[in-house]
């Protein structure tokens, strides 16, 4: 492995740490989706694993609780170190994720210091929008062991790299199976360009298939080792084709009016003139596969940014491996100049992330304050035994927590009638929001007792004309309203 020697040893070390310093900037402030995580994982360890779901309204759903094993690390963190506790897996997580993507692009660009790590530090920005307490920082690790892995495979035709990817897979499928079927997408190219042919003139590597099928083989054998067995391996393919799921904001493509979308075109014209006035000699079918592939899925749908991240950016570092500074050019002097540089770059792109996400985490705080508040006036004044809740979509997850059944929460796909064998409460949910049925009818169907509707609820201007219930608390965010004569 050759490296880019023109780096004395004091500047790699300076780079190397310059890398672990978006770990500092982890979120502070819990999302909606880890309280159901919690409340999951507190279940899990009272009372076992659930076949029916527990923390909705709605009787007898047939239930998949797909992250238990995130649900249960998460939970057991949380009850002994509160939310600091996630926080550290968090950034240990995230700092493993930016090691194993410095180590592939070291393998991948043979050694050259410099590029590892601009691509290194691309990738972990995009991989740290996603750096939150969600099963996403289990997946990810996992994915990166993988491509480290094949990587290996590939480049040394060992067997022995392979055999830890069905311990790989039999970990995804308890700790994140919705995303199982990602091992098998980054497998694919490695896959085709283990065959041995050539379209136009590119070659593929030829380095044997025998052993990755057998492999795929083995790793799906072991993913049947979970407590829902077919379901888990399924969820995925019984979690599309829902039509309301657009509704849900990571769900959509990307768009230039927020940040994380801004970065993902800004990436991808990087990635296209990389590949276009900077690649030299043989293009590999694995790395056009990957990145092709996970260019497709950001583009898709916003969620898969963390994937685009590292499957379609280190292939980047073995198109510029051959980059290297000019003899002489890179003496001393300039090598403290250019590393201030960066340094000046990465501290202006820490405050400005700092700024935006003190703006994002003092919103989600003081909704959760005027939620808690809420729920805490339902405690003390009502009698929960028999009350039916209503709550929208991104209420439900905490006030669940707090021991209250709801109607619906951001667990979208438990919603589904193909999930649930009951009925399509989610398509329902949204169908009503957008005014496709009369929210009279909805109501009337479950006979709420309260309503917690937020502001951005369809039901807070009905609500507010409608004589058949009483606004009995109200604050900056929410109102709750009880229905009369009850």
């Amino acid at each position: 492995m050759m490296e880019n020697k023109n780096i004395n040893a004091n500047d790699k070390r300076i780079l190397f740490l310059l890398l672990f310093l978006p770990c500092l900037l982890i979120r502070r402030v819990l999302d909606n989706d880890t309280w159901f995580l919690l409340n999951s994982g507190r279940y899990v360890v009272e009372h076992g694993i659930p076949y029916i779901e527990p923390f909705s309204i709605h009787k007898n759903m047939e239930f998949v609780m797909q992250q238990w094993l995130t649900d249960v690390v998460f939970w057991n963190v949380y009850n002994k170190f509160g939310e600091n506790g996630l926080y550290l897996i968090i950034f240990l997580c995230y700092g493993i994720i930016i090691f194993l993507m410095y180590k592939l692009t070291m393998k991948v660009s043979q050694g050259n210091i410099f590029v590892s790590f601009i691509v290194t530090l691309l990738s972990s920005i995009l991989v740290y929008t996603y750096m939150v307490a969600r099963p996403t920082i289990f997946t990810l690790g996992i994915v990166m062991i993988e491509l480290n892995l094949l990587e290996n495979y590939a480049l040394n035709r060992n067997i022995n790299y392979l055999l830890s990817l069905p311990i790989l897979s039999l970990l995804m499928i308890n700790l994140h199976a919705a995303l199982w079927p990602i091992l098998f997408i980054i497998i694919l190219p490695y896959l085709i360009d283990s065959f041995d042919f050539k379209i136009g003139s590119v070659y593929s590597e030829g380095y044997g298939c025998k052993y990755l099928m057998l492999i795929v083989a083995l790793m799906v054998a072991s993913a049947f080792l979970n407590p829902y067995g077919i379901d888990s391996m399924m969820y995925l393919v019984n979690s599309t084709g829902h039509p309301e799921m657009n509704n849900i904001i990571e769900i959509k493509p990307p768009s230039v009016n927020n940040f994380s979308g801004a970065l993902v075109y800004i990436y991808i014209a990087i990635i296209v003139f990389t590949y276009a006035f900077y690649r030299k000699g043989n293009t590999k079918w694995r790395y056009i596969l990957l990145t092709a592939g996970t260019i497709y899925m950001v583009l898709s749908s916003i969620r898969n940014i963390t994937y685009f991240a590292i499957c379609s950016l280190f292939p980047l570092s073995f198109f510029l491996k051959d980059f290297r500074f000019q003899e002489n050019t890179f003496n001393n002097k300039t090598s403290i100049k250019i590393l201030r540089y960066v340094l000046i770059v990465l501290i202006i792109l820490i405050i400005f992330i700092i700024n935006f996400n003190v703006k994002k985490d003092e919103t989600t705080y003081f909704k959760y304050l005027d939620l808690n508040n809420t729920i805490d006036y339902i405690y003390n004044t009502e009698n929960t035994t028999n009350i039916i809740l209503y709550t929208g979509f991104n209420e439900g997850a905490l006030v669940q927590f707090r021991g209250l059944s709801t109607y619906i929460d951001p667990r979208a796909e438990v919603y589904f009638k193909k999930h649930n064998n009951m009925d399509d409460i989610f398509d329902e949910y949204f169908c009503m929001q957008k005014g496709g049925v009369f929210y009279k009818k909805v109501l009337d169907k479950y006979n709420f007792t309260h309503l917690i509707v937020s502001r951005n609820d369809i039901l807070y201007a009905y609500l507010a004309e409608d004589s058949d219930y009483d606004l009995i608390y109200s604050n900056e965010r929410y109102n709750l309203y009880k229905r009369k004569n009850i």
